[in-house]
């Protein structure tokens, strides 16, 4: 017996893609998502083109595009403490002779 899945409604894959294509892939808006999460409208604006915010702001735009969409964004979000912990390793690095 075989079952014909083509007429199932399918789950969108969860690609790391940026978050702008997540944004578009989903129809999500820089006010919904502000509104949502509780941070500014230019903080979800620096997600989308890829600037950095802070951790705990990222984390609320991550809650609250899954509880939009029904679905995690799984890339990355670029933040202040990620570039200072960056920036304090390249400066640790021993200097080779």
């Amino acid at each position: 017996m075989e079952l014909d899945i083509s007429q199932q409604e399918t789950l969108p894959l969860p690609l790391n893609d940026t978050f702008r294509a997540y944004m578009e892939r989903h129809h999500l808006t820089w006010v919904a998502i502000a509104r949502l999460s509780g941070v500014r409208v230019i903080t979800v604006w620096r997600i989308w083109s890829d600037l950095p915010v802070f951790a705990a702001d990222a984390q609320r735009v991550r809650v609250a595009v899954e509880s939009l969409t029904g679905y995690a964004y799984l890339g990355p979000l670029l933040t202040y403490e990620f570039l200072r912990e960056r920036m304090r390793e390249k400066h640790e690095r021993p200097i080779r002779t």
